[in-house]
């Protein structure tokens, strides 16, 4: 059985699955139906051992037909497989060049093996299934073929998928702050990073709960509580800070490109009555991959009422100057990836140059993250980086360690 799912952009629905199965792979002829890809225009059929398409003309002629022959051997049809999946995506990909519309498609497929990943064909259409879902999780347009690891996998995420979306209403979330220095040792700011200690999960990384989140869209509820959390600690901080401190909330590419995102940051600033200019959104070069027009117009209108904005990660995205040249950007931050060991790696340190170098020709503030040495610290400084956050200084802590350490005192 082969389990094909194209997601398409643009105007098109995604989440169309192409199902083709039979009852073995060798002997018999393949037999099957495949669904609509996009509404009506692209149509594929496999019946029999052959494989009539409505595609246009232009992708037909550049699809190979895969059969599967009697009497083949299993290593044989197992490699006409994976040519019939090759086939199906790029006729998918060229089909949708052909349209009219402005359509971006691929396809990820998942294929699943009888007899040996069951005899039964509803548990091998969700073998399929599990083997597309971690096709799309590589990045899309790309196949894979089901293995007992993914059910386990499938079955991890789903718990965890579970877990977050009780984890707001259980405030198992929390916030830890990571204080940012200058080269005088004086404090200007605060990045506000996301903790979750879950009741079945113990602690668990942001970089194994934070991609989960942002597929299936609870990145949205959580991105505005760390917001209000964050600006609430920003605000009762005021009264005590420098003009020079800032509190820093990484934005998340999905929440960022919500239609409503400015009137949301604007309702938190009201919310919590938090000065504008005490906030930093930290956003990432891939988010704005796309839709420049909408970002710039967005963070045009957040910057009006003071709030900044800065390059989370520079240099570890798709760094473009053409791009750069046009967002309103106030900071650059250095990625701890080029920071570490800056002292003994060459090629490290010239990217490093060159990101200083551009930031001031840009009139753009500096940062490094992740600065945990005094070579570092040293290197940074003396080609002209001034500002850090790292182990060197000051590690996360929660805020009632902040308010301890900073003396911050709140009526």
């Amino acid at each position: 059985p082969v389990h094909l799912t194209a997601q398409q952009s643009g105007t098109v629905a995604s989440g169309t699955k192409i199902r083709v199965s039979a009852p073995s792979i060798t002997p018999s002829p393949l037999v099957g139906t495949l669904s609509s890809v996009t509404a009506d225009s692209m149509l594929l059929l496999i019946e029999g051992n052959e494989m009539e398409t409505a595609l246009p003309l232009s992708a037909l002629q550049r699809l190979e037909v895969a059969r599967l022959r009697r009497g083949s051997t299993a290593a044989i049809a197992l490699g006409t497989v994976i040519g019939l999946g090759v086939g199906i995506a790029e006729a998918v990909r060229v089909s949708s060049e052909d349209c009219d519309d402005d359509v971006s498609t691929s396809a990820s497929i998942g294929i699943a093996i009888f007899p040996e990943h069951d005899n039964q064909s509803d548990i091998l259409i969700r073998h399929a299934d599990t083997a597309m879902y971690c096709a799309k999780l590589a990045g899309r347009n790309s196949i894979r073929f089901f293995d007992p690891i993914m059910q386990q996998e499938a079955t991890e995420r789903l718990e965890m998928e579970s877990a977050l979306r009780q984890a707001l209403v259980a405030g198992e979330f929390s916030l830890a702050y990571q204080p940012q220095v200058n080269s005088q040792g004086e404090l200007i700011g605060a990045e506000a990073l996301l903790r979750w200690h879950s009741g079945s999960h113990g602690v668990v990384s942001p970089a194994d709960f934070i991609p989960i989140a942002e597929d299936n869209g609870l990145i949205i509820p959580i991105g505005n509580w760390v917001m209000r959390e964050a600006m609430h600690r920003a605000k009762e901080y005021a009264a005590s800070c420098s003009a020079k401190f800032r509190m820093a909330i990484n934005i998340s590419p999905v929440q960022f490109k919500q239609r409503d995102f400015v009137d949301q940051v604007i309702q938190t600033l009201a919310e919590t009555g938090v000065a504008p200019r005490l906030i930093e959104l930290e956003i990432t070069e891939s988010m704005l991959v796309t839709e420049v027009e909408s970002a710039i117009d967005k963070m045009n209108q957040l910057r009006a009422l003071g709030i900044r904005f800065a390059m989370d990660d520079f240099g570890t995205g798709y760094s473009s100057l053409s791009y750069l040249k046009q967002l309103p950007l106030d900071k650059l931050k250095i990625d701890q990836s080029f920071v570490r060991d800056v002292d003994k790696d060459a090629q490290d340190a010239a990217i490093i140059e060159s990101i200083i170098s551009l930031a001031h020709h840009l009139g753009m503030e500096l940062i490094a993250e992740g600065v945990e040495t005094e070579a570092e610290r040293a290197f940074l400084a003396a080609k002209g980086c001034t500002n850090y956050q790292g182990y060197l200084f000051y590690r996360p802590m929660s805020w009632e360690a902040y308010k301890a350490e900073f003396s911050v005192t709140i009526d």
